[in-house]
Formats: C-alpha cells, structure tokens, sequence
C-alpha cells in the first residue's frame, strides 16, 4: 500500500516502510491522491495542481489544464481493465487518460 503523508509517498509491506518517493515541490504541501498502474508507475493527483505520473528512468507525465482537464482539483484516480487511467475532478467531471499505442513495421510491409 501506498501512503502519502507531507512531502514525500511511502509504500508499506507487511507492517514496515519499504521505499519512500519524494514528492515533487509543488505537490509537496498539497493533498495528494496515489494510484500505482500496472507498469509500476505512481500517479500522484494533488487537489490543486493535478495529476502527475512518476516512474523511474521515464519522463514525468504532467496533466493540468494546460493538457485539457476541465478542473485541476483531483479526488481520486483509477485504471480500468484496458489501462485507462481516470481522473475524477472537483467540479470538472472525470477525464480519461488512454495508454499510448505504437505500432511498428518492418520494412516489408
């Protein structure tokens, strides 16, 4: 389980902390939501700045209203069985975050 507390998300197994991710400086004094998708990476939704996600070695995804969302106040996220990621707003409704998709040729196709 993931647990944010000010500052930094803490992930408890069997009773004890066993990894700690800091939490980047504009979330660091703010409410934060944490989901972890199934490639092990955690988004972290903050109540006015957000939703971001962290995955070490990868860019950090930011998605705000510059990036479409109607509200920036983030209650909670969730992934669905197709690996879309939802994002439930104060007031701006739900945004749907679908995976990227690539599909590669060789050069015989």
């Amino acid at each position: 389980i993931w647990v944010a507390v000010p500052g930094r998300i803490v992930r408890w197994v069997d009773g004890r902390a066993v990894e700690t991710v800091m939490c980047p400086s504009e979330f660091a004094e703010d409410y934060v939501t944490v989901h972890e998708d199934e490639q092990g990476g955690l988004w972290l939704a903050s109540f006015t700045r957000g939703a971001i996600r962290h995955a070490p070695g990868e860019p950090t995804l930011r998605v705000t209203m510059a990036e479409g969302l109607q509200n920036e106040a983030i209650l909670a996220v969730f992934a669905d069985s197709q690996r879309n990621v939802w994002l439930s707003t104060n007031g701006g409704g739900l945004a749907r975050l679908r995976p990227k998709r690539a599909q590669m040729f060789d050069r015989s196709a």
